[in-house]
């Protein structure tokens, strides 16, 4: 039989030594999260990098805030704070978009599907964003996710993952 191959199958590989504790740690919020140990991972290495490029984003990021963005789902009260101090860069929309997006990966991988499709009106619909801000989001997550090696199509606001 021949073994399939898939996008992620070319990421780079790291191996991680942690301290005592940390590994279940992990294992608890990822589940709590409804992630995989290495989603989290990244999801948690993703926030500090968009913290540490972005002053506004960090300022945001001490206490609850912090704890709101590692959560599956970005809150629409952080999303539109980070947004409204963050003007036209889309950062809290590509934070928001991504969460969904690996949640969606997630639940296909678990039925076997290999194709995700995000509709970002109906998650910025009651969320106080301009078109400027959601173009830019989607090309955040478009770049973020073909540099991970997917294929991403965006079309009319759909993000459509093929991985």
């Amino acid at each position: 039989m021949t073994k399939k191959n898939f996008p992620s199958d070319t990421l780079d590989k790291f191996m991680l030594r942690f301290p005592s504790g940390m590994r279940e740690q992990i294992k608890e919020e990822s589940n709590k999260n409804g992630r995989s140990m290495n989603a989290e991972i990244v999801h948690r290495l993703e926030v500090s990098f968009i913290a540490d490029q972005n002053s506004s984003a960090a300022s945001l990021l001490h206490g609850d805030a912090l704890e709101n963005l590692l959560i599956p789902t970005l809150p629409a009260s952080i999303a539109g704070k980070i947004a409204k101090n963050n003007a036209d860069s889309g950062i809290a929309l590509a934070s928001l978009f991504v969460d969904e997006i690996n949640d969606l990966i997630n639940g296909a991988v678990v039925v076997g599907k290999r194709k995700i499709e995000l509709d970002t009106k109906k998650l910025t619909c009651s969320m106080p964003v301009a078109d400027a801000e959601i173009f830019s989001a989607l090309k955040l997550v478009e770049k973020t996710f073909d540099d991970a090696g997917y294929l991403v199509k965006i079309n009319d606001g759909n993000i459509i993952i093929s991985f």
